[in-house]
């Protein structure tokens, strides 16, 4: 669980990815620079697997 109200005075960017997703995977090392650049000033980055067993799962 995460709770953004640690974050009160940063911007908070959420990135929904999935590893059969290969631009989702090729953007991952951008969003890690970004993060690792801005994460003790005004920045934090959130990463959300949205991998699933099968598509069917997803309902």
């Amino acid at each position: 669980m995460y709770f953004l109200r640690f974050n009160a005075y940063k911007w908070v960017l959420v990135n929904f990815w999935a590893t059969w997703c290969s631009p989702c995977l090729e953007e991952i090392p951008d969003l890690i620079a970004l993060h690792s650049a801005h994460k003790n000033t005004d920045l934090v980055v959130i990463g959300v697997s949205m991998d699933y067993p099968s598509p069917k799962s997803w309902c």
